[in-house]
């Protein structure tokens, strides 16, 4: 993708109000000695390329716990999965882990940025999985289908040199394609009987693409809510449980869920929690009752 001269100057100086991050990115990077990340869960490990700017910062500085109690509910869920869906699939730990632990499980990854792409497949053979086994969907999930345009990550660009694409830009738009799950999964012939979901407020637009396979298929689902990002979206996290609710389904809050490495599930009536965001395990099933899958964790 070659940028004209108006791009590369543009992208020149929006660049300068990422300075400070930048500069700690460097310092942290040039003495941060580790290549890979490594997450361990019930006795197996996934590895993290973190040798790029973007995997160093997301895994080492944000994500020093990388969710282990929502690793750990996954791991669980997905042993008696046939198909899952990793919705705003990101740097891919929540595909990698889940094609791991059930190698007979179809798994769709599906990631907007496509910047991040090359990242994802190091990920993926660093772990010794093929495309065969986890279908990368390089598009926006919403509840229409067509094209829309995208500012990358900020630290993303870096990604595109191992794919020796021409972006090294901040303020770039890429164009990505748009579906809905709905139509997508019909394609398939197939419908996922697990979800996760992460999409920094547009989980509303997903929630109202997937409407027949909720009815349906009546996945679980794992959702992480963003209520200060959903008015922007013009929606509410009372819509999404209304949504939810309709289809017969049950919530339970997942507390702490970046940082916890223990967890108990509280069950609520509702998405009415202060903190900005948080995530949810949603499930139409009884599955966490009528077996050890869940049970243990569920707050009597």
């Amino acid at each position: 993708m070659k940028l004209s001269f108006a791009q590369k100057l543009q992208a020149a100086l929006s660049a300068v109000k990422y300075r400070n991050e930048i500069k700690l990115l460097l310092i942290k990077r040039y003495w941060q000695t580790h290549k890979l990340w490594k997450v361990e869960v019930q006795g197996v490990t996934a590895l993290f390329d973190t040798a790029d700017f973007f995997s160093n910062i997301c895994f080492w500085q944000y994500n020093e716990g990388s969710e282990a109690v929502v690793c750990e509910i996954l791991a669980r869920l997905i042993k008696n999965s046939g198909v899952y869906a990793d919705v705003g699939g990101h740097l891919g730990l929540f595909s990698v882990l889940p094609a791991l632990f059930n190698p007979s499980c179809k798994i769709f990854y599906f990631e907007g940025d496509r910047t991040i792409r090359p990242v994802f497949i190091k990920n993926m053979k660093l772990n010794k999985l093929t495309e065969e086994r986890i279908t990368i969907v390089n598009a926006v999930v919403k509840d229409y289908e067509g094209e829309i345009e995208y500012r990358p990550h900020p630290y993303s660009f870096l990604a595109m040199h191992a794919a020796k694409e021409d972006i090294d830009v901040y303020d770039l738009k890429c164009p990505a394609k748009v579906i809905s799950l709905d139509n997508y999964f019909h394609r398939q012939r197939v419908d996922p009987d697990l979800v996760k979901i992460d999409v920094d407020g547009d989980e509303i637009f997903v929630l109202r693409g997937m409407s027949r396979i909720l009815k349906e298929s009546k996945p679980d689902l794992l959702l992480e809510m963003h209520p200060p990002l959903l008015p922007e979206r013009g929606s509410s996290a009372s819509e999404v449980c209304s949504i939810l609710r309709a289809h017969g389904y049950r919530f339970f809050l997942i507390p702490d869920f970046r940082d916890a490495y223990t967890t108990q599930l509280t069950e609520v009536a509702d998405f009415n929690n202060p903190e900005p965001n948080y995530m949810v395990f949603v499930t139409c099933r009884d599955q966490y009752k009528a077996d050890s899958t869940l049970r243990d964790l569920v707050k009597k």
